[in-house]
């Protein structure tokens, strides 16, 4: 956005203008009526350090660049984020006027990633945000925003966030780094924190998956990192959460899981105590 100022001067320049844009400032000024024979006119960038106005940059324009009546300051070759005034002098054959100051300042905005140093009410200069933050063009200029969950900023100077990648999350606001899903978790869809694996299903850590247990017998508990099997003679009890024994006259060889999975003796005279392998005659 362009912004505009207007100054009143003296001494051969009725008034002048800055244009205010991200990157130039542009000095128009008009002449008194009667001033004539313009051959140079000087521009003078001043910065205050303290009570001391102290001149930084001048720019002096021949005749044929005074009669355009303005000239751009480029941002580029002007320290951003610094509040600065100006002073105009023209000058003909016989007379040059007195330097004119401005009346109020002007500065380059800081470029994006950066922002605004402000003390004792003045601007001073630009500083680079910090991991975990970003500016934007479109922000406040004053400071910097944190990272929302799910995303990040490894560098200074960032002008946005990243997405986490794959496998990882990011809780906080303001994170430099994202984390690795811990054991028996995996990333939620947003990736701004983890679910658990659900029951039968395990994560050793660091993927956005959850593995389902393989082999016969074998189970799991929500947020598991593992799998883990019942022991012979036993099932998997889901109401118990837990390892429970097979009742007597049945049987299994290895865990099982539900006590379905416990297989009744079959053979006329044949028991089992509970907790059995086997059956016994």
């Amino acid at each position: 956005m362009t912004r505009s100022l207007s100054l009143v001067l003296h001494q051969g320049l009725s008034r002048w203008r800055q244009l205010i844009s991200d990157d130039a400032i542009r000095v128009t000024w008009t002449l008194v009526p009667g001033t004539t024979d313009v051959q140079r006119t000087q521009i003078d960038v001043l910065r205050r350090f303290g009570s001391l106005q102290v001149k930084v940059d001048s720019h002096v324009l021949d005749a044929s660049s005074s009669d355009s009546r303005s000239h751009d300051l480029d941002g580029l070759k002007l320290k951003r984020g610094i509040d600065l005034t100006f002073q105009v002098s023209v000058c003909n054959t016989n007379f040059c006027s007195a330097p004119t100051p401005s009346e109020a300042s002007a500065r380059v905005a800081c470029e994006g990633g950066f922002f605004l140093i402000v003390e004792n009410e003045a601007s001073t200069g630009c500083s680079a945000c910090q991991p975990g933050h970003y500016r934007s063009l479109e922000d406040p200029e004053t400071s910097c925003v944190k990272c929302s969950p799910g995303r990040y900023q490894d560098d200074t100077a960032g002008g946005t966030c990243k997405n986490c990648p794959v496998n990882t999350f990011a809780d906080a606001t303001g994170s430099s780094a994202c984390k690795a899903a811990p054991a028996g978790h995996k990333p939620n869809a947003e990736r701004t924190g983890v679910d658990k694996c659900p029951a039968g299903f395990f994560s050793l850590g660091g993927s956005d998956t959850c593995t389902p247990c393989q082999n016969a017998g074998e189970y799991a508990e929500p947020g598991s990192g593992y799998c883990e099997k019942c022991s012979t003679g036993e099932y998997y009890n889901e109401t118990a959460k837990a390892c429970s024994l097979c009742p007597k006259n049945t049987y299994t060889l290895s865990g099982t899981i539900g006590i379905d999975g416990c297989t009744p003796c079959q053979n006329a005279g044949e028991y089992a105590k509970p907790g059995s392998g086997y059956c016994e005659k």
